[in-house]
Parts: C-alpha cells; structure tokens; sequence
C-alpha cells in the first residue's frame, strides 16, 4: 500500500520538474513565427513571403476602417477572405476572389475597392 504511493510521489515530483523545465508556447509572437506558421499553413518557403505583403495583409482591416467608417462587419469578412487567398487555400481552379459590394450610394463599395 505503501509503495504505490512512493511510486506516485515519485512521478509526480518527475513530471513537476519536466513541466517546469520545458516551455511549450512563447508568450511573445513576432513577425518571424507569424510568417512560418504561415509558410507551414501554405507550402510556401519563409523567405518567399515577403514582410511588407505580410504586413498589409495581416492589417487590412485597421488600415480599411482608418478610411471606411461603419463597415468593420464587412471588412472582416473580406479580410478573411484575402487571408484565405493570399494563403491559397483555395479549391484549385478557383479564382483568388470574388467580390460582390452592395448597398445605397455613399456606404464605401467604391473606397473598399480603391483601398484593397
């Protein structure tokens, strides 16, 4: 009864010590990890994704609102739409994007289109 007990203690004092000693998951994300979960998501090597493409991408939504007011429903749906483009991880065949803007006159269909 006793020793089950000492091999129980035993292996949790090992599992304290290994959790402790190995990190699993940062804390802090760069531009550097966000790029190769990127490239492993896609197939595509690291240094073929360029940093200033990256950035646009990943920001499109701040930047849009910056200039369309009202629409952030709208531009997150886009937004998650060119993340799956840009990451093609479209059926093959298929274009990048369609996209179909609709609404009463001064809402930001045009600005949207000027902007992306």
């Amino acid at each position: 009864d006793d020793e089950p007990m000492a091999a129980l203690r035993e292996l949790e004092q090992e599992l304290d010590t290994l959790q402790a000693s190995s990190v699993r998951v940062s804390a802090h994300v760069d531009a550097r990890q966000v790029a190769s979960v990127v490239a492993e998501w896609t197939g595509v090597p690291v240094n073929r994704i360029s940093q200033s493409e990256l950035d646009v991408v990943m920001n499109l939504p701040a930047y849009l609102c910056d200039s369309i007011r009202g629409q952030s429903l709208a531009i997150e749906h886009l937004h998650r739409h060119l993340l799956t483009a840009r990451a093609d991880l479209r059926r093959t065949g298929r274009p990048l994007g369609a996209f179909l803007l609709v609404g009463p006159s001064g809402v930001g269909k045009t600005e949207t289109v000027v902007q992306i």
